[in-house]
């Protein structure tokens, strides 16, 4: 399947504001102001789903209305990009609702960190030449963490990846360099791509620009994959967990 990239932002966008998880107003302050300021600054125009500042008893608003608001930001030609108000733990109940055949015939940016990571898996179509990063946040643990590789590395077309990386872990994980060798170890599929850990970036810290990933990142991806084992390797000398 073919992937579509969406068009990269300019100054005088649209920007749409929708809340796929928790609601804005669960928020302890308005913070709008200074969000609009910082955008403007951008060049960038913020505008909001109408159902944003809906809140039900699990902080978050009813599946017809966050699905309202997204169809309605990838169905408005004047809507350059998508960004999520906040992460939250329920964006996968959207998931048998959303129409597809719409959000293909109109590729936008749609960014957001956490539980939004469930719709951006979903829309991306194909692991086929990616770089897989993972990282967890302060209430990981080893043996939490282990599940996360084995759940993705099961993914249709994980098998076309490229490479992990992970990144570091908070102190309070516990996890050590020993713990994280024996957790790669036990992924078959890991066993001839190239792994480096921790690196900085975490759960609500976003990942830079490690790798291109422009249209021909999967054969750039192919080309440097290695045909030998290569052991787990760190950003930087000392624990991956950072400790």
């Amino acid at each position: 399947m073919k992937v579509a990239f969406p068009p990269k932002l300019r100054r005088g966008d649209t920007v749409r504001v929708v809340a796929p998880a928790r609601s804005r107003s669960m928020l302890e302050h308005d913070y709008s102001a200074t969000i609009d300021t910082r955008f403007a600054d951008m060049g960038l125009k913020l505008t909001y789903g109408r159902h944003v500042d809906e809140r039900d008893d699990f902080d978050s608003s009813s599946i017809t209305s966050r699905v309202e608001d997204l169809h309605e930001a990838f169905a408005d030609p004047a809507v350059a990009a998508i960004i999520t108000v906040i992460g939250g733990f329920n964006s996968n109940e959207l998931l048998p609702h959303l129409d597809w055949d719409l959000i293909a015939a109109n590729p936008k940016v749609l960014c957001g960190y956490s539980d939004i990571t469930a719709l951006q898996n979903a829309i991306l179509s194909s692991l086929d030449g990616a770089l897989l990063a993972l990282e967890d946040d302060y209430a990981s643990n080893p043996v939490t963490f282990a599940r996360d590789p084995t759940s993705l590395l099961q993914l249709p077309d994980a098998s076309g990846i490229c490479g992990l990386a992970i990144g570091r872990f908070q102190r309070q994980s516990h996890m050590t360099r020993s713990l994280l060798e024996q957790i790669v170890a036990n992924q078959p599929p890991l066993a001839r791509l190239p792994v480096l850990a921790n690196i900085d970036f975490g759960h609500t810290y976003p990942l830079g620009n490690p790798a291109d990933r422009g249209n021909d990142r999967a054969d750039r991806c192919r080309q440097q994959q290695p045909h030998h084992h290569r052991a787990l390797t760190s950003s930087r000398d000392g624990d991956p967990a950072g400790s």
